[in-house]
């Protein structure tokens, strides 16, 4: 959706905050409407405001959303040689519990964990970036993303489906689908300490913890296609797991799908002691931790009061639920 121009575009509260930044250029030539969410975000983009002329992206969100953004902006990409929107600055929103936050426009093209060169392009973006940030060697103030986070969503996941299982407009097959991802709660929360085990085998690194195809752009560069990643405020400082599943073929579901193989061929110069299978099981228990957070995310598409989302909701709920049966099984967890 765009905004029209007319004389009274610096009054636009976008471009008031972005003046307050005091760039050289106030006026956008355009303002488009990317994302708005009644009374939790807005973000949009102004033409013509940035350096040479180019786009830069306004969003105003909940303060404290933003500050997670705001340190992985600031203190973590600022020190890493990869490709990453600039950052230009952060805006309070005096007398409310919002600010905006200003970077450049990705640009560059879309991406699909369909095609094999793109899943290349983030396996090595993913590695490179896990090798800088181990190169640093000092922890940032971003919130942990333990497997205890994960465990969070699966006890959210539970008590959704439990408050709403009596909504009229399930059916029987409904009912057993929500049934049996119930069981594999149960399942998965009794052998929860494995998975904890395995995750204390990895050091903690930079999480994005939205890894999906709309926040991420690709550009050409001297080596060939190169990610662009955007959109932290789910960021953290963990196991990497999660931002390593895979997710071809769920309906609804927008992973990046990074190729492990290249990812493991870029992160084993820091962790040399663990092999392309630990990779490759990381990656497995990545999915059941996507899983739980992607039903979080839809959840409230159980409620009575949006029914008519609520085929959607279950087509994705199934196909997370075999998505997740299969991770079980290839992780081994019962050898």
């Amino acid at each position: 959706m765009s905004v029209a121009m007319s004389a009274n575009v610096l009054e636009h509260p976008a471009v008031k905050a972005w003046c307050e930044l005091q760039p050289s250029r106030v006026e956008p030539t355009h303002i488009e409407t990317l994302k708005w969410r009644k009374n939790r975000s807005w973000v949009y983009r102004l033409s013509a405001v940035g350096p040479g002329g180019s786009a830069v992206i306004a969003k105003r969100r909940w303060r404290s959303s933003l500050m997670i953004e705001r340190v992985v902006y600031q203190e973590v990409l600022s020190q890493l040689n990869i490709p990453s929107p600039r950052y230009f600055g952060f805006v309070d929103e005096h007398g409310t519990e919002f600010g905006w936050m200003f970077v450049e426009d990705a640009g560059g093209t879309a991406y699909s964990p369909l095609i094999e060169e793109h899943r290349v392009a983030a396996g090595r973006w993913l590695g490179a970036v896990h090798v800088a940030v181990a190169k640093i060697d000092r922890a940032f103030n971003l919130p942990p993303r333990t497997s205890d986070y994960y465990l969070d969503f699966l006890r959210t996941d539970r008590d959704a489906i439990l408050q709403n299982r009596h909504n009229p407009a399930l059916s029987s097959s409904d009912l057993a689908c929500l049934d049996a991802l119930l069981s594999q709660f149960d399942l998965l929360e009794s052998n929860w300490s494995w998975m904890e085990e395995l995750c204390h085998r990895w050091p903690n690194v930079l999480v994005h913890g939205d890894f999906g195809q709309v926040n991420v752009h690709l550009r050409h560069g001297p080596q060939g296609l190169a990610l662009v990643v955007f959109d932290w405020e789910d960021a953290g400082w963990g196991v990497p797991a999660v931002d390593l599943a895979q997710f071809l073929g769920i309906p609804g579901a927008v992973s990046v799908s990074p190729d492990i193989m290249t990812y493991w061929s870029a992160a084993r110069e820091s962790w040399p002691d663990l092999g392309l299978e630990d990779m490759l099981q990381l990656a497995h228990i990545g999915a059941i931790f996507q899983s739980l957070v992607g039903l979080c995310w839809k959840s409230w598409s159980l409620s009575p009061q949006y029914s008519e989302w609520l085929p959607s909701f279950m087509e994705f709920a199934g196909a997370l639920h075999g998505q997740t049966a299969e991770a079980i099984r290839a992780s081994r967890w019962n050898q």
